[in-house]
């Protein structure tokens, strides 16, 4: 297949017992640099970055910004590419486990269209029923929150001091070190893991492209196709706000949703049962709210004059973040939902006044 000079459609299929590509009605579009076989599961790679797979349908992944290699490994289970710089990472590979039908990957993730947050992260996916389990490093592009952003780490770090919480943001070097690759390159995220390995370093001193309002390094995302979200489970790993360490994992909630109106998400955390913030980002507009009064004032004042192109400040109401909880619950973890609902119920009933007994009087005796 030639190259035109505007690009041209792909139009491949694996043939599997000759193995061999042969034209049929698959249309990719763009130049198909890789066409084989992993396993059983037909495979294309094209320069944009995307590889295409014919399993349960047509999947696909982006797996660079350009794609310049692919080779499938010695045990025909993965696909290792290599980005623009020409080198082949093998952290970027596609390995399918045909005893547990499960296809993994770790990379560069495309979970945002309009470049609100860039991601990477590691991937499972469960080929039988296309369930994907993603753990994720999220870099939340918000340059309103720079004007809080002082105020807010300075809680967060003391509230959590004070509570004596020191999980850090991401507990696992290797993990972290495959998703800085996919974000900063290969040679700085190696970098960052040796300056490390004797001392702490903050997140943004890998490299300057991590100095942004907002990074959570350890974020686990479900796909769900029912709400056309991502939603979290477990605790959130915050690395840092800005050039404001944070480094901790707390509880919390997560929500990215692509609707008509472009990128929106939620973002609950909690520091502590009596600290907490949420943030909702939807058109063009950032708010937040907070268990902290003070906090919740500067967001109003602040809030005439925190404009950023395209995006707004805006304060929030408590019940905006009830309403978050409950439908989060509901959408996603009913069963949770219940238990906690059973707790509460069983606190209110023991913190009911007991009746008084009755006071016995004195009776004089003879």
């Amino acid at each position: 297949m030639s190259r035109a000079a505007g690009g041209c459609a792909a139009r491949l299929h694996l043939d599997k017992d000759s193995r061999m590509p042969t034209v049929a009605p698959l249309d990719l579009d763009g130049y198909c640099l890789f066409a084989g076989f992993l396993g059983e599961t037909p495979v294309f790679a094209l320069a944009d970055g995307t590889v295409h797979r014919l399993d349960n349908g047509h999947q696909s992944d982006q797996v660079h910004d350009g794609l310049t290699c692919a080779v499938v490994s010695l045990d025909e289970k993965a696909l290792i590419t290599g980005g623009e710089d020409g080198l082949i990472n093998e952290a970027n590979a596609f390995v399918f486990d045909d005893q547990k039908g499960i296809a993994s990957f770790a990379g560069p993730l495309k979970l945002s269209t309009s470049g609100l947050y860039k991601a990477s992260g590691l991937v499972d996916v469960q080929v039988d029923s296309a369930r994907y389990e993603l753990n994720t490093m999220l870099l939340l592009n918000l340059p309103v929150l720079s004007a809080v952003s002082t105020e807010l780490a300075t809680k967060i770090v003391q509230t959590n001091l004070d509570e004596q919480n020191s999980d850090p943001a991401e507990d696992d070097p290797t993990r972290l070190n495959t998703k800085l690759a996919a974000l900063i390159g290969q040679k700085a995220a190696d970098e960052y893991q040796k300056k490390t390995a004797g001392e702490y370093k903050p997140l943004f001193e890998a490299s300057s492209d991590l100095d942004v309002p907002l990074v959570l390094s350890n974020v686990n995302l479900r796909w769900s196709d029912v709400h056309g979200a991502y939603f979290s489970l477990g605790k959130i790993g915050m690395s840092n706000l800005g050039r404001n360490d944070i480094n901790a994992q707390m509880d919390g909630m997560m929500e990215l949703r692509h609707t008509d109106r472009g990128d929106e998400f939620s973002l609950y955390i909690e520091v502590s049962p009596d600290v907490w913030y949420y943030l909702d980002y939807a058109q063009n507009q950032l708010g937040i709210v907070s268990s902290d009064v003070n906090f919740n004032d500067q967001i109003l004042a602040k809030s005439k004059n925190a404009r950023a192109k395209d995006m707004e400040l805006i304060p929030l109401g408590f019940e905006e973040k009830a309403m978050f909880m409950d439908r989060f619950y509901d959408f996603y973890q009913p069963a949770l939902k219940k238990a906690r609902l059973a707790k509460a119920a069983a606190a209110k009933k023991d913190t009911k006044k007991k009746p008084e007994k009755k006071k016995v009087e004195a009776t004089e005796g003879f």
